[in-house]
């Protein structure tokens, strides 16, 4: 008995929580928080590389993906990590869009030298499905590990020598 009051307390809390908001795809604004299809949407920082070290530029869009350049305008070499994210903004905030279940990321690093440029690709439909009109942002991770001593790179174990930071291309959909 003491186990169904607590099933049926239960209950009746996750259908107030699913009636605060309605659950459309898209984003909306409800009295517990932002929706975006059926996932609560996370605020993101804005933290970016200092200076303009690295940009990405010259976006190509397709039917299956956009295509960013990013161009390392610094004087080290830095990994990108190739995961990236895509950023919705709603009331001046921004917002990590979620994948879609069953999305598979890849743990994939490439290598940016100073003043080279390397393609990052977001596959926007497939790894996040439609997109309702809005200002959206492609968020890629770059990381530098400084050398060792010993003149092999520090890898990625989890050293704090390791700086990490963002980089944005923002884009418009209507």
């Amino acid at each position: 008995m003491k186990y169904a009051k607590v099933f049926g307390i239960l209950l009746i809390a996750g259908m107030m929580l699913v009636s605060c908001g309605e659950m459309q795809d898209g984003a909306d604004v409800s009295q517990s928080g932002i929706v975006w299809g059926n996932q609560w949407l996370v605020p993101v920082g804005t933290d970016s590389a200092a200076g303009g070290e690295v940009t990405l530029e010259d976006p190509h869009w397709t039917d299956e993906f956009l295509r960013v350049m990013a161009v390392n305008n610094g004087s080290r070499e830095l990994r990108i990590n190739v995961e990236e994210e895509v950023h919705v903004q709603l009331d001046g905030e921004w917002y990590a869009v979620p994948y879609l279940p069953g999305t598979v990321l890849g743990d994939t690093i490439v290598v940016l030298s100073s003043g080279k440029k390397e393609p990052v690709y977001c596959y926007l439909e497939d790894d996040y499905g439609e997109f309702p009109s809005g200002d959206y942002r492609i968020a890629v991770q770059m990381i530098w590990m400084p050398e060792k001593k010993t003149g092999q790179s520090a890898g990625n174990n989890g050293s704090a020598e390791a700086e990490k930071f963002w980089v944005y291309h923002e884009f418009t959909i209507e």
